[in-house]
């Protein structure tokens, strides 16, 4: 798949990918929605299979920290997540913060922390794991 602008008017040229055949090739929808928050709202981005593997990278590391009983508190995380979406809605920041607290995870610690964040990710970023 090229690089092809979100929003570009180049239908007609074949370069407009649609959600509806991503997710008929199988593509997961919170991939998808991953990848097109990956950028903030107000930057032009352009669509390309390197971006929607990243966003699936992602996806997979959230999935195996969410998968534990235990982990790491998620209250910081959450405020973080948070305050980057007041921030301008700040999704690149939102996702940093997920990032760190998914890799801090290991099975131990807060009886709570991943099914909290899996909640707040629901809520607030609309992924649902």
């Amino acid at each position: 798949m090229q690089n092809e602008r979100i929003g570009d008017p180049s239908k007609s040229k074949g370069n407009l990918v649609l959600v509806s055949t991503l997710r008929q090739s199988g593509v997961d929808p919170n991939a998808i929605r991953l990848a097109l928050i990956e950028s903030h709202y107000r930057s032009n981005r352009d669509w390309s299979a390197d971006l929607l593997a990243r966003a699936d990278n992602r996806l997979q590391e959230w999935k195996r920290a969410l998968a534990h009983s235990r982990g790491t508190s998620a209250h910081e995380t959450i405020a973080a997540i948070r305050n980057a979406l007041s921030d301008d809605l700040d999704t690149p920041r939102a996702l940093k913060a997920v990032d760190q607290w998914a890799k801090k995870q290991h099975g131990e610690g807060d009886v709570g922390g991943p099914g909290l964040m899996s909640r707040a990710l629901d809520t607030l970023l609309g992924i649902a794991i």
